[in-house]
């Protein structure tokens, strides 16, 4: 669809955020010749095919400074006819300058961020958003193995309302993001919380008539979704834990994951860090491409602990079953009764006659009331991801005893 285009921008404000503060601050020279320093940045922003202009540059107290009319061109150089992205000041306040070129700053904020970009058929994509700020932000320099992974106990990052339009037509509203990140010092364990109060996607921009068909049958002329997301990190033990993942969509349903990861240390983090770094910057091919792989090695020293996907049903499935009935000329009852009964004979490839009962029998126990059905994955010892990836690539059969996999159907009223 066309939104999917225009989402790609979305990550931008984020990696201005990153690139044009760091380099302003990682150089204790700004406080003496600003004219000399920029000079440099633009220089160092050149030999990464980035080019930095604005309009002025103010300081700001004793240890900030605010840039106005900031144009960014080059960060997204390998898709062709990407115009400049602009934001119209940046400020800066309570600097404090690290070893290397790590960072970190009380306070970042930014107001008036617009990015444009085209569809395929050539219309102007416009994202345009009214505002952000983060408090007490901390960036590594990625190469410095020495960096910490975190600097400040607590850190948020918040954005004001976010539009893209396409053609002169709202596409997609995002009321509002707000993270947050908190750090025991003495366990080193790192919670953290992401929230997305509201996305609001007009589905009546597509005039594709197959997807306008299936948008009216379904009776839907928006896409309401809220995002939600918490978790945790022990640096320590290594053990990276997503709490609460939910993806809620108005009078649709909400998916929800929960997942335990373990082997992932803070010195597992900062290697990872270190070599991504060292990738970027890379020329030669061979080089780089070995480095890809190293990256991949390390990667099997994360393992799967366990894992959970549950769907709720909010009229959603109701719905499908009455466009599908329908077109089948069939009654809903039928049809529900009908698709577990077929399932066995796709599932064939699965070569795990136990399972594909359990998911026909779950099936069959959700379409009949439809509730929640989920997903899970139980091994009875850590699944290393690299297994995981080239189990799924070579013998994709063999994932469902090596993760234990199960499935449940309507458990959510009690468990949940």
């Amino acid at each position: 669809m066309r939104f999917l285009s225009a989402l790609r921008l979305l990550p931008v404000f984020r990696f201005l955020f990153v690139f044009l503060i760091s380099f302003v601050v990682s150089n204790s020279a700004f406080a003496f010749d600003a004219k000399e320093y920029v000079e440099k940045l633009q220089q160092s922003a050149s030999a990464r095919g980035v080019t930095i202009t604005y309009g002025s540059l103010e300081p700001l107290g004793d240890a900030g400074f605010i840039i106005n009319d900031v144009v960014v061109e080059g960060i997204f150089q390998q898709i062709d006819g990407i115009p400049p992205t602009k934001i119209k000041q940046i400020r800066v306040k309570g600097v404090e300058e690290l070893s290397g070129n790590s960072f970190a700053a009380k306070l970042v904020e930014f107001g008036e961020f617009s990015a444009s970009s085209t569809t395929k058929d050539g219309k102007p994509v416009l994202i345009n958003i009214a505002n952000g700020k983060g408090e007490n932000i901390y960036f590594a320099d990625p190469t410095d193995l020495s960096a910490p992974i975190v600097y400040f106990p607590s850190t948020t990052y918040q954005m004001g309302e976010m539009t893209t339009s396409i053609d002169g037509k709202e596409l997609l509203t995002v009321k509002s993001f707000f993270t947050k990140t908190e750090l025991d010092p003495e366990t080193r364990i790192l919670s953290a919380e992401v929230n997305i109060d509201e996305i609001d996607v007009n589905l009546k921009m597509s005039d594709d008539p197959d997807f306008v068909a299936q948008r009216e049958a379904l009776g839907y002329d928006h896409m309401l979704t809220a995002v939600a997301l918490s978790g945790s990190w022990d640096m320590k033990a290594g053990l990276l834990e997503v709490s609460n993942y939910s993806l809620d969509v108005k009078d649709a349903g909400r998916l929800k994951v929960k997942a335990l990861f373990s082997g992932y240390t803070e010195e597992l983090a900062m290697r990872f860090r270190t070599l991504n770094a060292e990738i970027q910057t890379t020329q030669d091919p061979t080089e780089r491409k070995g480095k890809t792989f190293a990256m991949m090695a390390m990667m099997s020293q994360i393992a799967l602990n366990n894992m959970s996907l549950t769907f709720e049903d909010k009229s959603l499935t109701d719905r499908m079953l009455t466009i599908q009935a329908a077109k089948m000329g069939m009654a809903k009852s039928d049809l529900a009764q009908m698709l577990p009964t077929i399932i066995p004979r796709y599932a064939m490839v699965l070569q795990n006659p136990e399972f594909i009962g359990m998911l026909a029998g779950n099936v069959a126990k959700f379409l009949d009331n439809p509730g929640d059905i989920s997903i899970h994955a139980a091994p009875p010892q850590p699944v290393p991801l690299t297994t995981i990836m080239i189990t799924g690539a070579t013998q994709p059969e063999a994932i469902i005893d090596l993760l234990n996999v199960g499935i449940e159907a309507n458990t959510c009223q009690a468990t949940c």
